[in-house]
């Protein structure tokens, strides 16, 4: 395989990793650990302690990286919406408005305008334009990312709160 490829598996795994953190260290103290240290003994169970505890110091600040990244995100990203039209029975356009905060302060707005298949609209855009009869459907795309993540941090146990990030 590719170099690029490995490497793409590999920031998949960790982030895997990150992600499901509490869960499997969960899963270690209530299961595994107990199970380790019947079948073998406190010498092999305290060094496992010690190696989850270690890698515990390293992917706990992981975390801190991400409110971080959200907190940039939000700084510089002030909105993004997108407009989709109906154009005929085939496609549709999409109309991407992003208001950025530049380094220096400003405020730019960059618009992006596609093409799209009827088909490869988001089921929720296609569900709003029919039910409505209309032909036009917005989506505050802020929104959307900052409720996966927020969804994301919750299922996998992540104390980090957004509203920091605010």
């Amino acid at each position: 395989m590719d170099v690029v490829v490995w490497i793409v598996i590999g920031l998949l795994a960790a982030g895997t990793l990150v992600l499901l953190w509490n869960r499997i260290v969960q899963f270690l103290q209530s299961t595994l650990l107990p199970l380790v240290r019947r079948l073998l003994g406190d010498t092999v169970a305290d060094f496992a302690v010690n190696i989850v505890s270690f890698l515990d110091k390293r992917v706990c600040p992981a975390r801190e990286v991400l409110l971080s990244a959200w907190k940039t995100f939000k700084y510089h990203v002030l909105a993004i919406r997108t407009v989709y039209k109906k154009r005929d029975s085939h496609t549709a356009s999409a109309t991407t408005e992003a208001f950025v905060r530049t380094a220096e302060g400003k405020v730019v707005k960059q618009t992006k305008e596609e093409v799209v298949a009827w088909h490869d609209l988001p089921d929720d855009i296609r569900q709003q334009m029919m039910a409505k009869a209309t032909t036009t459907a917005t989506v505050d795309d802020m929104d959307v990312v900052e409720g996966r993540l927020r969804e994301r941090m919750q299922e996998e146990g992540m104390e980090l709160t957004l509203a920091d990030a605010t």
